[in-house]
């Protein structure tokens, strides 16, 4: 008999990517009906704007996005090191390192919003990529773990990008087992 672990996880990638298109098409279309005449002129290429439009979107729906900030490494007594994959919040579209990986996260139930700054479950090898499961509460200004702050889960991520994003994921509150 086949386990249905990796299909029910596929399903779920699929849900995350199927629900952040749709976010970033719902808000796109919000934001195309906002101007006023009354606004200042802006020198951004009208192409760029238009282009930026989805990613807008995201956050106008609700969407947690973050960007890679770093990896951290934890040196433990008589083990091989540690490495977190760090990441921080971005509140607009404006905010961020040009160029810098950027994931987007759905919340799904109570005590699902993530917090400023993140790592997620360490590896052995340093990687900008998302890993699964469980994320640790890191200090945004230093990007170093901060004690007793809240563990949360991550669905397992999408593969590949989305749009301008390099990737995504469900956050929940605790990991299924």
């Amino acid at each position: 008999m086949g386990s249905t672990r990796g299909t029910d996880s596929r399903k779920l990638g699929t849900r995350v990517a199927t629900a952040l298109v749709a976010a970033a098409v719902a808000g796109g279309v919000a934001f195309t009906g906002g101007a006023h005449a009354d606004a200042a002129p802006t020198h951004v290429s009208i192409v760029d704007d238009v282009a930026n439009l989805p990613y807008q979107a995201l956050f106008a729906a609700g969407v947690q996005v973050y960007e890679f900030a770093g990896i951290y490494r934890q040196d433990s007594p008589g083990s091989a090191p540690y490495f977190f994959t760090v990441l921080r919040k971005l509140h607009s579209a404006n905010q961020g390192a040009p160029g810098t990986r950027r994931y987007a996260f759905v919340g799904r139930g109570p005590g699902s919003t993530l917090p400023e700054a993140f790592g997620m479950y360490p590896g052995r090898r340093p990687s900008p990529d998302l890993h699964l499961r469980w994320t640790f509460q890191f200090d945004p200004r230093t990007l170093t773990p901060t004690l007793g702050g809240v563990m949360q889960c991550l669905s397992p991520p999408t593969v590949g990008p989305i749009g301008t994003l390099a990737g995504g994921a469900v956050a929940t509150h605790t990991c299924p087992k």
